[in-house]
């Protein structure tokens, strides 16, 4: 059957192409429909439980979606420039989607005035005068609520703060947002030395702009990859054209889904066509190898692809489809971004599968090359290859034990290092360290306060909890506590409008620099604000007060260290009457981060499942598909612990490696476990088998391996700090697995035999064998054909002496096919004992050991036999055991019956 599909394009060109024409224009369709999305919503689970808190929180304090104006100049207090940073306000103001912009014409100030309390704002608009420009400076220095928030400690720096209200059912919102505040404040980049904008708008751009920079470098570099590597290691360039064509159009196939189906361009699935050119190659590489290797003298194109169908067509879907589950076990992630980029990644490999089956064979009878450079069948290959493969089979054959307790040895210490690893899902963090919006935050943190923000929200039932002064305190300590770990840049809240009223209050004497302890103070002072300058820090009904924090920590980890102590504070501190709540889409992606680790686990518990039922049934036994494992565990277990001691954190992209490492390593050791078997049939020595498969199959791994950590260390130029990682990391994963198919698999595969079940399927027997065969009692049919094909068959012509009596050997012998007649020399006359038909055994005594043999057997007629050497079973069904079990229970029965018969012969003999 696969055979059949396999060789579709070259029987039946024109079907091909209809087919092909008729896909391509069902998918492409969608393209008009696909999306971009770089928003933080792709970041967040849709899952996640504090979305409810959140909502709740942005209805009632507002927006934490801010975008901030930095500006800076060493002469910023001068009418000019104050003036254009006005202007720039007012520009801000009647912006759609904003909520409020806060800046130093917006803040209040707080401060003792000879016994008076001035609670103005610092600047209503620009002051003509420079004495009061001089007095505005002073003001805004003064108050803490204003330091490092909207000006910085030397004066020269000012922030913008504006905060939006994003529709989020509108893709294109935060460009078209950033594009406006770009235009809005393009007049300051005029006037002032320093002038940028940070938050979500600006960071979504950077992103978007940075996907199509990668998309237009990394694609074109993959595919001169792809070409460069299929011409040197295959010595053709004529086949070169077909990975691509394959490439171009799985690219344009998966597009086209993710637009029919609602998948945006992301971040991630922007490396789609590097993925496709790289991943997909890898399996027209085999097949291209395969119909090099079937070319003959003749030159007889569709003779090769015949042969190339045959030997590896099974493997090509088997790897495809594993492949595709090593990308779609990502799907099992909660975060949106991991989640499209498993959909269109796993629909990219079955499209891939597909453009291969129909194209590949069709182009071969047009443009195949007639000749081939490569070593023939059964062949050490040539040239480097062929170094590196006498290095192998030299290491496998000789130094077995030695690889194994080296490679174990590895493990337990990468493994070890894997346990440290961290998680990050802060979007700044995707961006390199010298990307232009890196610095920008950075001076920001520096100067000012970070771009990260969430809301700590205390609670209470109690009717105006938050007027009474018990339980303002608490608020103010939680406060006090988050300023004392020192990794918070900025943390303003009601306890600290209240105590800066209450200190100025008393003569700005610092000592009262606290809230005040009666309530009918507290409501005195709250009488002093406007609703609006306290509207985000204390509900309406004063049962909630919320506490503002700035930060500029990136790292999941170390953040949510931070809040485990906070909340192990609040945990013995509050009231009983008092609860919290952590709210902010900071939070979120960040809480998303530590489902990478359990969407990592599920991913590759899945994805393992998969991979040995796929081997146990193909292969018929459990203890395959378990020893399979091996060298595809050895990959994930290198990825993790280098990840662990580079420090590399765990985030949406390097997430994503240990799935796509197995599910692209299986197909090696697929290829390598089919070859091994097809040596087996024709070679009953399972040495030299290993040593024919690495020889077949070395090319392909060795080329598609090199090919592929090519092509993704490609991806270390990207503008991104989570793809480079990504592909550095999937590039040398892509060699750990090479390596432990070229030096594990073979040391396994020396201590295994295998029977596919396509074997199994196409193998028949005489009916007289499976009913009659004493060798074969109380087995079933399918048992009985794995016992065969795990034995050595021989064909053996008419007149054929099997045993020749008088000679010793081990063996014994069940007829297949055919007569075979026992013969026995008595004093120079040749005896017939009797004739053997199908299911008969004979040279039972031999399978104890060499024993001398009492009678010729010669064949009557063609046919086949089983030849059973008690070493040799055991051997080869050492993966069997119940098979084994049962076929030396049977023999040992027949042994036993005939030695009963002899001795019964001799003691008649004797009686006579």
């Amino acid at each position: 059957m696969v055979e059949w599909i396999m060789t579709l394009g070259a029987r039946n060109r024109l079907v091909s192409l209809v087919l092909l024409i008729l896909i391509t224009l069902g998918l492409v369709s969608g393209l008009p429909n696909l999306q971009i999305d770089t928003s933080y919503d792709s970041l967040i689970s849709e899952n996640d439980p504090g979305w409810p808190g959140y909502r709740e929180t942005v209805a009632e304090f507002g927006s934490d979606n801010t975008t901030i104006i930095y500006i800076r100049d060493t002469d910023l207090w001068t009418e000019d420039k104050l003036l254009a940073i006005e202007d720039t306000v007012v520009a801000l103001e009647s912006l759609d989607a904003v909520e409020n912009v806060e800046s130093l014409f917006s803040v209040l100030n707080i401060r003792d005035k000879a016994g008076f309390l001035d609670m103005g704002q610092i600047m209503y608009e620009t002051p003509f005068e420079q004495e009061e420009i001089d007095k505005a400076r002073e003001n805004a220095l003064y108050s803490p609520l204003v330091r490092d928030n909207f000006i910085s400690k030397d004066g020269t720096t000012t922030a913008i703060n504006v905060t939006i209200q994003r529709d989020r059912r509108d893709p294109k919102f935060n460009l078209e947002f950033h594009d406006a505040v770009e235009e809005a404040i393009a007049p300051l980049r005029e006037e002032l030395g320093a002038v940028f904008q940070v938050g979500p708008p600006r960071l979504n751009v950077e992103i978007e702009r940075g996907m199509f920079a990668d998309m237009q470098v990394l694609s074109p570099i993959s595919t001169l990859i792809l070409i460069t590597s299929i011409i040197f290691f295959l010595r053709t360039s004529s086949a070169a054209v077909i990975p691509i064509a394959t490439s171009l159009l799985s690219v344009a196939w998966t597009f086209g889904f993710m637009g029919h189906f609602g998948l945006p361009l992301t971040l991630l699935t922007a490396i789609v066509p590097s993925l496709v050119i790289v991943i997909g190659s890898t399996e027209d590489t085999h097949l291209l190898s395969a119909y090099l290797q079937g070319l003959d003298d003749e030159k007889d194109r569709r003779r090769a692809i015949r042969y190339m169908a045959k030997h590896v067509g099974l493997p090509i879907f088997i790897t495809s489809f594993t492949t595709a589950i090593g990308f779609g076990s990502n799907a099992l992630n909660d975060i949106p971004l991991i989640r499209d980029f498993a959909f269109a990644t796993a629909f990219a490999m079955i499209a891939n599968l597909v453009c291969t089956v129909l194209i590949v064979p069709l182009l071969l009878t047009v443009i195949g090359p007639k000749q081939s450079k490569l070593a023939p069948e059964g062949e050490r290959p040539k040239g480097i290859i062929g170094a590196l493969v006498l290095m192998f089979i030299n290491l496998v054959e000789n130094h077995g034990k030695v690889v194994m307790i080296v490679t174990a040895s590895v493990v337990v210490v990468f493994a070890f290092f894997a346990t440290t690893i961290k998680v990050s899902n802060d979007p700044l963090s995707y961006f390199r360290g010298a990307h232009p919006i890196v610095e920008d935050a950075n001076q920001l943190h520096e100067k000012l306060s970070g771009m990260q923000v969430f809301y700590l929200t205390l609670k209470s039932e109690r009717e105006d909890a938050f007027l009474e002064p018990e339980f303002l305190k608490q608020a103010e300590e939680t406060v006090a506590f988050l300023r004392e770990q020192r990794v918070y840049d900025k943390v303003i809240s009601l306890p600290d409008h209240l105590a800066l009223v209450n200190r100025e209050m008393n003569g700005a004497d610092p000592a009262f620099h606290t809230v005040p302890d009666q309530r009918p103070l507290v409501e005195q002072y709250m009488l002093m604000f406007q609703r609006d300058d306290l509207e985000r820090y204390i509900s309406a009904d004063n049962r909630r007060t919320n506490i503002v924090v700035r930060h500029n920590l990136s790292e999941s980890s170390e953040l949510n260290a931070q809040l485990a102590r906070v909340e192990a504070y609040l945990a013995r501190t509050l009231d009983e009457d008092i609860t919290y709540q952590f709210s902010g889409e900071n939070l979120m992606i960040n809480r998303a981060a530590e489902s990478l680790f359990g969407g990592q686990v599920s991913s590759l518990a899945v994805l393992l499942v998969v991979i040995f039922v796929i081997i146990a049934v193909l292969f018929t036994s459990p203890l395959a598909g378990l020893v399979s494992l091996v060298p595809n565990a050895f990959p994930v277990i290198m990825n993790f612990g280098l990840m662990g001691m580079l420090d590399i954190p765990l985030n949406p992209g390097t997430a994503t490696v240990a799935a796509i490492a197995i599910g692209i390593a299986i197909d090696d050791t697929t290829h390598l476990f089919t070859r091994y078997n097809d040596e087996c049939r024709n070679n009953p020595d399972h040495q030299l088998a290993v040593r024919e498969t690495l020889w077949s199959e070395a090319v392909p791994v060795i080329s598609t391996s090199v090919s592929l950590a090519l092509g993704f260390g490609i991806m270390m130029f990207s503008n991104f700090a989570i793809v480079a990682q990504f592909g550095a990391l999937a590039a040398l994963t892509m060699i750990y697995a090479m390596l432990a198919d070229l030096l594990l698999t073979p040391i396994i595969l020396r201590r295994l035999r295998l029977v596919g079940i396509w074997d199994v399927l196409k193998l028949h027997l005489a009916q007289d064998v499976v009913r009659n065969s004493p060798i074969f009692r109380d087995m079933s049919q399918g048992q009985i054909k794995k016992a065969v094909l795990l034995s050595e068959v021989c064909d053996v012509d008419a007149g054929t002496e099997v045993i020749r009596e008088g000679q010793r050997d081990s063996n014994m012998y069940v007829v297949l096919e055919g007569e075979f007649e026992a013969l026995q020399d008595r004093g120079g006359a040749t005896a017939t004992l009797g004739v053997m038909t199908a299911g008969e055994a004979f040279g039972e005594i031999g399978y104890l050991g060499d024993a001398d043999r009492t009678a010729t057997i010669r064949a009557k007629s063609a046919g086949k036999l089983l030849a059973l050497d008690a070493e040799q079973v055991s051997r080869a069904l050492r993966f069997y055991p119940r098979i084994a079990s049962r076929l030396n229970h049977n023999i040992s029965r027949v042994l036993a019956s005939r030695l009963i018969a002899i001795e019964t012969r001799a003691q008649v003999g004797e009686s006579n």
